[in-house]
């Protein structure tokens, strides 16, 4: 079974895109950092990871 898909609108890390700033970009960003740590956590409990 494959897990849900989650998908999320980020916004250019250009900086020629300056309708944003940095800090908001970073913010919006760190929804790409959670979803690999929630990855890689479910990998670590999967069985066959802990097999391998």
């Amino acid at each position: 079974a494959l897990p849900a898909l989650h998908f999320a609108r980020l916004p250019s890390t250009s900086p020629a895109h300056a309708a944003r700033g940095l800090a908001a970009k970073f913010a919006a960003w760190q929804a790409v950092k959670a979803a690999a740590q929630r990855t890689a956590a479910a990998r670590i409990d999967t069985p066959a990871a802990q097999s391998a």
